[in-house]
């Protein structure tokens, strides 16, 4: 235990002063930073501070990742200087995914795989997962389905043992598209199959849409 305090503890002061680079050198970065995180000054603490940039990082990734990625950066900031490891965390993975997006893969790579050093420090198995899962989207962007498999299979049991079914269901979707993509129609339709349970389960109606496209789709292909 005291070696993962030391460990942890090191790892926040050297994020933190590379965040503290990133903007020394770009004023106009600065300036953009205060004017988005004025309306966050009056949320306290510090920690429900980061996790509502995070929520607004996220939303906002996929229309502006350049406001997405100030954000994680503030996010970050202040949850090193609060050693706040779930802010880091959720920090961390939101860099990776705008990398990803852009096509910066080893970047992507990187802040993936210090989220999933900080997770397990914590024993998170979500957080385990999710880190997992965005390198497995890493892999397929990179067109390389063997590996993306291997993480989303890992990436699977960490959410079976969380118990979150979102991020169960997550693992299987994507497991089902590579199966099928790959013309293992056997174990698409099982990954398929076992989405619908759980969507049946929950009375998801939407979740059940999608999955019996998946189910339909390996049917017609195996005839």
């Amino acid at each position: 235990m005291i070696i993962h305090a030391k460990k942890s503890i090191l790892l926040f002061r050297t994020i933190a002063c590379l965040a503290v680079m990133f903007f020394a050198f770009d004023p106009a970065l600065h300036a953009q930073e205060d004017t988005l995180l004025k309306r966050f000054d009056a949320i306290k603490p510090d920690s429900a501070k980061a996790a509502a940039i995070l929520k607004e990082g996220y939303a906002t990734r996929g229309n502006a990742p350049k406001t997405a990625f100030i954000l994680a950066n503030a996010a970050i900031d202040i949850s090193s200087a609060i050693q706040f490891l779930p802010g880091l965390i959720d920090g961390l993975n939101l860099i990776g995914i705008i990398k990803n997006d852009i096509g910066e893969y080893d970047l992507a790579i990187e802040n993936h795989m210090k989220a999933l050093e900080f997770s397990e420090s914590i024993k998170d198995n979500f957080r385990i997962s999710a880190s997992l899962n965005y390198i497995g989207n890493v892999y397929q962007s990179q067109n390389n389905p063997g590996e993306a498999i291997q993480f989303y299979q890992k990436s699977l049991g960490y959410a079976e043992k969380s118990a979150k079914d979102n991020q169960i269901l997550n693992n299987l979707y994507k497991l089902g598209l590579i199966y099928e993509s790959l013309d293992s129609l056997q174990l698409a339709y099982k990954f398929y199959k076992r989405s619908l349970l759980i969507e049946e389960q929950t009375r998801n109606k939407e979740g059940m849409f999608y999955s019996l496209i998946g189910i339909g789709s390996v049917s017609t292909k195996r005839g």
